[in-house]
């Protein structure tokens, strides 16, 4: 007995091909999304490291390794949070570190943060920060600390900060919009981070988790 071998017909190759196509496609964003999201915790994870290693600090030493120099924004002090050598890619800068491609105007001196680094190696390593900068414009984290003063007594308030691909800020747990002005933290933290973000025409969250702490000034 002859058997007559049948193809696949024109309108059944391109279904075929329309459902690999559509598989492939969600394989891509959802490898997208896998992706950012790693990118994203790292950013999330050494805000936090750099935190608690604030904190221990404190523990040993009473105050943070570098305090503001007066009350309220005039006396903050905005520092990049690494190692001068972590920022040799970017100019040894924190924050915005291209505006359309050219050179901000707005961003830190990684070398503004010696003193801090300095006191950090005293309580262990200073940490490494292992958060991708964001869309090759945006380099974190850094920190703004803002203190008041009542008497003798001084409050410090301590704005750990980095810049994000996706929001918001209260999707991580303690986080908040530096740029929300509906934010608590807004007055205070707004001044310091303004224009890091300005005329780069690229989306950007910068989201901050804040830590704070009073002493008495002798």
């Amino acid at each position: 007995m002859i058997r007559h071998l049948r193809g696949f017909t024109i309108v059944e190759i391109l279904i075929i091909i329309s459902v690999l196509g559509i598989l492939t496609t969600i394989g891509i964003m959802s490898w997208n999304g896998v992706t950012t999201w790693s990118r994203e915790r790292a950013r999330e994870q050494d805000v936090r490291q750099w935190a608690s290693t604030f904190n221990l600090y404190k523990s040993r030493f009473i105050v943070y390794p570098d305090l503001p120099t007066a009350d309220g924004n005039g006396g903050a002090k905005r520092l990049c949070l690494g190692d001068t050598s972590y920022y040799a890619a970017y100019s040894n800068r924190c924050g915005q570190y291209q505006v359309n491609g050219s050179s901000p105007t707005k961003t830190t001196e990684a070398v503004d943060s010696t003193t801090m680094i300095n006191n950090v190696k005293k309580v262990g390593n200073v940490p490494t920060n292992s958060g991708p900068t964001v869309k090759d414009t945006f380099v974190g984290p850094l920190v703004y600390l803002y203190q008041t003063t009542t008497g003798s007594s001084v409050a410090v308030d301590a704005y750990f900060i980095d810049f994000f691909e996706t929001g918001p800020c209260s999707s991580m747990k303690g986080f908040g919009d530096a740029l929300n002005s509906s934010d608590s933290e807004y007055s205070k933290i707004y001044p310091g981070v303004n224009g890091l973000v300005s005329g780069s025409g690229q989306t950007v969250y910068v989201c901050y988790l804040k830590q704070s702490f009073t002493y008495t000034k002798s």
